[in-house]
């Protein structure tokens, strides 16, 4: 009776180290994907969110896409 219970605590404490060990494989799987996207953007044209780091910025405003620059830039001519 006894040899069973040390069997079943032990593979108590072997599952409860696999359980951690793949919570925090997950965890920085997240902070990965997290500093991979940067931070988000707003378009000034369209209001999208982009990456800034695939956004096109033209002084303190950010764009999705070329065209939504120009548009941007002929509304705000004189």
């Amino acid at each position: 009776m006894g040899l069973i219970r040390v069997l079943v605590f032990g593979l108590a404490i072997w599952l409860l180290y696999k359980f951690y060990t793949i919570y925090k494989a997950r965890l920085a799987a997240m902070d990965s994907q997290e500093v991979k996207g940067g931070n988000m953007v707003k378009c000034s044209q369209c209001g999208a969110y982009t990456p800034e780091s695939k956004s096109i910025a033209s002084g303190a405003h950010h764009f999705c896409c070329e065209s939504h620059q120009r548009a941007f830039e002929d509304n705000s001519k004189p």
